[in-house]
């Protein structure tokens, strides 16, 4: 089996260091970015669970009038303002 000799050691040591500097450098500016994304999402205090749902469940069935309302308009016809009775029935409960 062949040895290396000391400048081939230097040289196999430095690419080795090279290259784990530079993935460092690579996931200290993720983490970086990370951390600025966190920032930028954090709520001081945010909605309890089930608030958060009812308003879902809200929004979901403002959509769905809009949606049956621009269809019925489409074909020329008019819609009263009718809701799903599933997604009405989930926000109740």
């Amino acid at each position: 089996m062949k040895t290396l000799t000391s400048v081939q050691i230097y040289a196999v040591q430095q690419a080795y260091s090279d290259a784990f500097r530079e993935d460092m450098r690579v996931c200290a500016i993720i983490s970086g970015i990370a951390v600025l994304v966190t920032f930028g999402v954090y709520q001081r205090s945010p909605m309890d669970i089930k608030d958060m749902r009812i308003f879902r469940m809200k929004e979901e069935m403002d959509r769905r009038k809009k949606m049956k309302a621009a269809k019925a308009n489409s074909r020329g016809s008019a819609v009263e303002g009718s809701v799903d009775v599933d997604v009405a029935r989930d926000v109740e409960s």
